[in-house]
């Protein structure tokens, strides 16, 4: 017997003892470079087993019995799993009669470092003590957004920002004012007047905005440097805000929020009853959201005040407003029947600002519900426990259809009434992606109904799903009507997030129609995204 013939032999021997024994496989990897880990712990937690990678990375855990498992890894100087993570270095694995070996691959990941120098814009001298951020780049709403975080520049204007995990990044250099600080209840005329000096908020490389920044791809383990900051100091502009007073009573509590393109934050929460200045404006378009007594729905008032800043402060009213009631009913579609209602949960988010939380009612048992303290304004319709054998047909408003599930919530309406459709046909999608010539284990795939609607956010209301350890997949409880689906490599692959990453993809992928109760299944490749 040739030595070839010989190791297939040998190979072939080990995988059928492998699948006479219940069995996990797997590496621990270095994602990007996919270099073997060495030495990392790997261990199951339920029954409780423990091995080590050896020099290839490699680890085998024998079982007792077939039936659902979790396997992870460790090592000290990696990061696990989490947040600040893009790598899994947990899997869930369930051995069955028909496949009772598991082949995983475990990631961990070496924290990296963002340096640069930060100098006077005027002067070239180095800033010391100047805030800077290492800001990671994401997607958020279809629209770019960062993430900081903290460091501060050395006597020499460095810094050096560590424990990162990998991701592209750029340095971000904030107002130097203390955030915690723009809500002003007590001040003077003369504090309505004033004109803030600050540095200019500022991200590199770019050295402008958001939109203008150039994020650097931080691998696992490396260092990567910003360059050079000129930062340079601008105006900023104040709002006052008056209210009226009559809208308050006793303990009332108002919470501001500010609102751009990029993302919603607190400014923070004040005794309501005064009038309010608040600092730290740029040149732009911004709104402000004020709730009052937010976490009493039945007592809360809100208000929406969209403002421009040019070269000069503004004063403007802001006047509150109680949220409306919102009556709803399900229905059945022509021919169907209705699901079980106590499982349902209705609900609606608002838009405008996304400070607010959801309202949400269970219908009683004809169907109806009502929504009470509603903040006027664009709400996304969001419906769960429906189940796989129902799909939403159509949502009205005041009788009159919505297209997709926004719906529009007119505080000038005499009436607020939401008609939701069910039917009992939904459609269905199930298939497995190739990787090549083989499945590809646990693909992530995204899936949205097409064509999206005009002027809405592109990410809302897509669908997601992992697919099993053979690349299966499934989407159930569809409406029928056009969609769009993209399959990554995995739950971890976050290159989609790039600003207008997955829209393209979405519009470059095949039509997938679906009738009413209609099944297709497909067989899809990875997609590449650009």
């Amino acid at each position: 017997m040739t030595r070839t013939r010989l190791l297939a032999a040998v190979t072939f021997s080990a995988a059928l003892c492998a699948a006479q024994q219940p069995a996990i496989h797997g590496l621990v990897l270095e994602p990007g470079t996919n270099q073997p880990i060495v030495g990392a712990e790997v261990w199951l937690s339920n029954p409780s087993r423990t091995t080590y990678s050896d020099d290839s990375g490699a680890f085998t855990i024998q079982l007792d019995k077939l039936g659902p498992y979790r396997v992870a890894a460790d090592r000290d100087g990696y990061f696990v799993s989490g947040a600040r993570t893009p790598a899994r270095n947990y899997r869930e694995v369930s051995l069955t009669e028909a496949n009772p070996v598991a082949d995983v691959r475990l990631y961990l990941v070496r924290p990296g470092t963002l340096t640069g120098n930060a100098v006077d814009a005027e002067t070239g001298l180095p800033i010391a003590n100047l805030r800077v951020a290492a800001a990671f780049a994401t997607e958020i709403g279809g629209v770019r957004a960062f993430g900081g975080f903290p460091g501060t520049t050395d006597a020499e204007g460095r810094f050096a920002i560590a424990n990162l995990a990998p991701g592209n990044y750029v340095a971000e250099v904030p107002p130097q004012a203390d955030p915690k600080k723009r809500l002003l209840t007590e001040f003077t005329a003369k504090d309505l007047e004033a004109v803030d000096s600050d540095v200019e908020h500022t991200f590199w490389p770019g050295g402008h905005g958001e939109n203008s920044a150039i994020p650097i791809p931080l691998a696992s383990g490396a260092t990567i440097d910003a360059g050079l900051l000129r930062v340079g100091k601008v105006d900023y502009y104040r709002v006052h805000l008056r209210i009226p007073a009559s809208a308050c009573a006793p303990d009332d509590t108002l919470t501001v929020f500010e609102t751009t393109v990029h993302l919603t934050k607190s400014i923070g929460s004040v005794p309501c009853g005064k009038d309010l200045l608040i600092t730290g404006f740029r040149p732009g378009s911004y709104l402000l959201v004020l709730v009052l007594n937010m976490r009493q729905r039945e007592k809360r008032q809100t208000a929406s005040v969209p403002f421009v800043i040019h070269d000069k402060n503004l004063d403007l009213l802001a006047s509150l407003t109680p949220g409306v009631e919102v009556t709803g009913s399900f229905i059945a579609a022509d021919g169907a029947k209705l699901p079980d209602l106590s499982k349902l949960d209705f609900s609606l988010q608002p838009l405008e600002s996304f400070a607010d939380s959801p309202t949400s009612a269970t219908p009683d048992a004809d169907g109806k519900f009502r929504l009470t303290g509603v903040a006027p304004g664009a709400q996304r319709v969001q419906l769960s426990g429906l189940g796989a054998d129902y799909d939403v047909k159509e949502n009205r408003y005041n009788s009159v259809a919505l297209e997709g599930d926004i719906l529009p919530l007119n505080q000038s309406a005499m009436t607020h009434s939401v008609t939701v459709v069910i039917d009992d046909k939904p459609a269905a999608i199930t298939g497995v992606v190739m990787d090549g010539e083989k499945p590809l284990a646990h693909p992530y795939l995204i899936l949205k109904k097409w064509p999206p609607p005009a002027g809405q956010v592109f990410n809302l209301g897509r669908l997601t799903t992992t697919g099993d350890d053979q690349g299966r997949f499934q989407f159930a409880g569809l409406t029928p009507g056009e969609y769009r689906l993209v399959a990554l490599h995995s739950v971890d692959d976050d290159t989609y997030r790039g600003p207008n990453v997955l829209e393209r993809a979405m519009a470059a992928a095949n039509k997938i129609e679906l009738g009413a109760a209609g099944r297709q299944n497909l067989t899809l490749n990875v997609t590449e995204l650009r």
